[in-house]
């Protein structure tokens, strides 16, 4: 007898599926939401259960890293209601202008989420003399000791002056 309602059983194909719709850019949600489709609590447990799945499952949201950015400009470059025609006069349609501004936004955020190459992320590097490590001195324990009691000494010092 077939099985009725959502899947529970992990197959292959369904997996597949799963994975090519995340990667054409939908969410696990809009999948799950599918009669045919796991609920997402499953999907999580077979991501914990199934290793392969969970490759698969990675290698996806990284393609959808790729596809959010591509809508990026797609959303950008749309401008049939950018205007408005109100008693004869154009006029900026600023809601749709705000509206495609928050869809590239969220997509640009979870773009970055998904993939590092996407993300807004800064990172400070501290070099050395033309780009160089930096060089550093091996100091004697004695010389360490008297840095460490100046340093001491200093903010004691400091404390007694508030």
């Amino acid at each position: 007898m077939a099985e009725k309602g959502r899947p529970t059983l992990f197959t292959d194909d369904l997996a597949r599926e799963i994975c090519f719709l995340l990667s054409i850019g939908q969410s696990l949600r809009q999948i799950c939401r599918a009669d045919d489709m796991p609920e997402a609590r499953t999907v999580h447990y077979w991501l914990n259960d199934k290793p392969d799945f969970f490759q698969q499952y990675t290698q996806a949201r990284e393609i959808q890293a790729d596809t959010l950015f591509d809508e990026c400009l797609d959303i950008a470059d749309q401008q049939e209601d950018d205007v408005k025609t109100i008693d004869g006069v154009d006029q900026t349609n600023h809601d749709v202008i705000g509206r495609a501004r928050l869809r590239i936004d969220t997509r640009k955020w979870m773009a970055g989420k998904l993939k590092s190459k996407y993300s807004d992320k800064v990172v400070n590097e501290h070099v050395g003399k033309d780009g160089g490590p930096i060089e550093t001195k091996d100091m004697s324990d004695i010389e360490m000791a008297r840095r460490v009691a100046f340093m001491l000494q200093k903010g004691l010092h400091d404390k007694k002056a508030e």
